[in-house]
């Protein structure tokens, strides 16, 4: 229960969004620049191709996720903070965020919740998140009010109860 309430909340503050979200509003992202997170260790590194983080979301990043946080109605500069963040997270400047760098960077040991948060970001199913997968679950949670905040945090610890598709274990 502790991780579920530092992944769900505690680290809602870091990306600068806190639920419930209120409806009509998109998530706002204004802290992503702060020391702990969006800006910090990405400045004056290099990243991908030899690249800047700046010079890398220009040339690269931007122009392969605009179209999707187009669709999320993320402001370009609000874009840049989350790549900024997913950046700080990527140690190893693989483009790619590993299940090690996301519990490293959230200072957490592994559980089998925070197995399933990370593989619940990983849409594609390849063990690591892209930008792109970030992006979307960092929106998804930003937006998600007490009521999603709840289900998601359920539906992740699972439940005793066999699904609606199994038979019923035999009684004897």
């Amino acid at each position: 229960r502790l991780i579920a309430a530092r992944l769900f909340v505690g680290n809602a503050s870091l990306l600068g969004c806190s639920p419930p979200f209120v409806r009509g509003r998109l998530p706002r992202l204004p802290r992503l620049l702060d020391d702990k997170m969006g800006g910090g260790a990405s400045r004056g590194r290099r990243y991908k191709a030899g690249m800047t983080p700046d010079q890398y979301w220009e040339q690269v990043a931007w122009p392969t996720s605009e179209e999707t946080l187009t669709i999320l109605r993320f402001k370009r500069e609000d874009a840049f903070k989350v790549f900024q963040a997913f950046v700080d997270i990527d140690g190893d400047n693989s483009g790619e965020m590993s299940v090690e760098e996301f519990h490293s960077y959230l200072g957490m040991p592994v559980t089998k919740f925070s197995e399933r948060v990370f593989g619940i970001l990983d849409a594609d199913g390849s063990g690591s998140l892209s930008f792109e997968e970030f992006s979307v679950g960092v929106w998804n949670y930003c937006t998600y009010d007490v009521r999603l905040v709840t289900k998601l945090a359920f539906d992740i610890f699972g439940s005793q109860r066999p699904p609606p598709s199994a038979p019923p274990p035999n009684r004897f």
